[in-house]
């Protein structure tokens, strides 16, 4: 469907069907004479694999140049000192770039379509650490440790009533959730915060390798990460774009790979 309306909205096609549209009002018999010329002119454009290419590579383009978009307000969003840490990966990964350049267009190419993913994982780190950060509340585990040893010895009261107690259960109970919501939290963070720092290193040793090899190769970035990014709530008010990144990021590779 997509080639088709595509070549319908060719603007030679265009002028053809004004034409004889009006012509039509003249002689009825170009109506039905224009009918089948535009049905035999889509029929063919729209089946012609030159012509599927070039559509193809418009839709490429613009969902390019739209992600593109998205992505400069993702890291807008973020802190001074974060975006700085991408700049920084995006400056050493410009020079894993520039030295494979010297193996040729196939391997320069290969790398940079590589660090190209690569730095896409590492914002999608710096996005979940921002909002972890921002989500972090006023409680301590200290604080929370020592209401719960009040709890406790209240508890343990004799002179306590059935209803007092039930209440200070409850309240037990949502001060022991909150004291595992920073421990997950934390743990994440550090999960996080070893990607990013993982990553950094690869860059590195990628630079170093390029660097030292009289031919550079094609690198991999295959990375085990600690951290799920797949997780929805990883990237609060910014997860729809991220979701919608995503899904730009692998459609692009699927056409390139075609």
């Amino acid at each position: 469907m997509l080639y088709f309306k595509a070549a319908f909205r060719l603007p030679l096609n265009l002028i053809g069907v004004a034409a004889f549209g009006i012509l039509g009002f003249v002689v009825p018999y170009f109506w039905f004479a224009g009918l089948g010329l535009e049905a035999v002119a889509i029929l063919g454009l729209a089946t012609n694999k030159r012509f599927q290419n070039l559509v193809d590579g418009e839709q490429l383009q613009a969902a390019a140049q739209q992600a593109e978009t998205q992505r400069h307000v993702l890291i807008r969003s973020l802190p001074v000192n974060l975006q700085q840490r991408l700049i920084d990966l995006r400056r050493r990964s410009q020079k894993v770039i520039e030295v494979s350049a010297n193996a040729g267009e196939f391997v320069a190419g290969s790398n940079r379509d590589t660090l190209q993913r690569l730095e896409w994982i590492y914002l999608k780190l710096l996005i979940a650490k921002n909002n972890l950060a921002a989500a972090g509340t006023t409680d301590s585990v200290q604080n929370l440790t020592a209401q719960l040893a009040e709890l406790e010895t209240g508890l343990n009261a004799p002179s306590a009533s059935d209803s007092l107690r039930q209440s200070r259960l409850a309240t037990q109970a949502i001060l022991q959730d909150r004291l595992a919501n920073i421990a997950r939290r934390k743990e994440t963070l550090d999960e996080v915060e070893s990607d990013l720092t993982r990553i950094e290193a690869q860059v590195e040793l990628m630079l170093g390798n390029t660097t030292m090899q009289g031919k550079p190769a094609t690198i991999s970035t295959d990375i085990e990460l600690a951290c799920n990014l797949e997780a929805t709530n990883l990237y609060g008010e910014s997860g729809g774009v991220v979701a919608d990144l995503d899904h730009a990021f692998q459609a692009r590779e699927k056409i390139a790979s075609n």
